[in-house]
């Protein structure tokens, strides 16, 4: 007996050493994500649920309850939990709107994230109030994007493949290759061939940034021709903007705010129609694009009027760079190729 309460003991002092190696940034960065699952009994288990959990700091997460899918991006309920020795609990009272047994609900549930590295476990717990006590099972998952990774077609123009900066330009060129990606530092990157009408195809992922809010968390922009900004930005579970991800920036908002959680990869499938001009140089044709992010169309044909703020600068173009913008925050990007359109 005295043997087994000594390697007891000792258990539970490695296992809490073991988690003292393990930073709050890690089990944060671990914690967030999409979560999927749904009631296990009762009238509820009709409702499969979809759950954005969002680091607030490295040690609250912002829970947006969702019944099936998101699109509006706007929650039924949110709740907000702190983690303590890796274990992030939630508890308080929401208001869920609709059917009678709906109503005010007392909350309560924990997501235990364990191991070194560590892993997320289900995110568990009950809703009680009118129509008794609710039980709740959600699983984090990672969506990831159709087109990550996505191989160039024939006669497409690698712009980067993970092994050379060959095609792009800036003063100064202190973008560096990380793995195979590059990372955002110290100025804007253009291309140095311009085009026209084209499909491009590319990849990016926004740093873990809990603490930051809005523009300054993981913030930087695809401009296509150097005038036209589709935002890149860490954006994940909000509701959208024009200045979010996927928004092009003071124009149109994304269809759907399909954004992925930080450091996980996204991909942006762009369709551009670029702008016609008569023989004066005066423009005859408004651009238009088509987006998917991360396969999910959040732009369908959508004209734009005008070139949007930052960028090269000038007037909108037939021929165009491409830009990619240092905003001060470490995102990557690779995989980045261009197919033309023009006849």
């Amino acid at each position: 007996m005295k043997l087994r309460a000594l390697f007891l003991g000792m258990t539970v002092i490695l296992s809490s050493w073991a988690m003292a190696q393990v930073s709050d940034t890690d089990i944060a960065l671990a914690t967030q994500g999409n979560y999927r699952g749904g009631f296990t009994e009762g009238a509820w288990s009709e409702h499969w649920l979809t759950v954005h959990l969002i680091a607030q700091n490295n040690r609250e997460h912002l829970a947006n309850f969702y019944f099936g899918p998101h699109e509006d991006g706007i929650p039924y309920f949110s709740i907000t939990g702190r983690t303590e020795d890796g274990v992030t609990r939630f508890e308080g009272e929401v208001s869920i709107e609709g059917a009678s047994w709906f109503g005010t609900q007392q909350f309560k549930g924990e997501i235990v994230t364990a191991g070194d590295p560590p892993v997320a476990g289900k995110f568990t717990g009950t809703l009680t109030g009118p129509g008794g006590t609710k039980t709740f099972e959600v699983e984090r998952i990672e969506l990831g994007s159709p087109t990550l990774g996505e191989e160039p077609p024939a006669g497409a123009v690698v712009l980067f493949d993970g092994t050379s900066m060959e095609h792009w330009e800036r003063y100064p060129l202190t973008w560096g290759i990380t793995g195979d990606a590059f990372q955002v530092g110290g100025s804007d990157l253009i291309t140095k061939q311009q085009f026209g009408s084209k499909r491009l195809h590319l990849e990016f992922r926004t740093p873990f940034m809990p603490s930051a809010r809005g523009q300054q968390r993981g913030n930087s922009g695809v401009y296509i021709q150097g005038v036209y900004e589709i935002q890149v930005l860490d954006t994940f579970g909000l509701e959208r903007a024009d200045n979010f991800a996927g928004g092009f920036y003071q124009q149109a908002p994304p269809l759907v705010n399909a954004c992925l959680p930080p450091m996980e990869w996204q991909t942006y499938d762009i369709d551009f129609t670029a702008p016609k001009f008569n023989e004066a140089g005066e423009k005859v044709e408004n651009a238009r694009v088509t987006v998917h992010h991360n396969g999910i169309l959040i732009h369908d044909d959508l004209e734009l009027s005008d070139r949007t703020p930052g960028g090269m600068g000038g007037p909108e173009r037939a021929l165009g760079h491409l830009l990619l913008q240092d905003h001060g925050n470490s995102v990557q990007f690779r995989n980045i190729w261009v197919v033309s359109l023009d006849d």
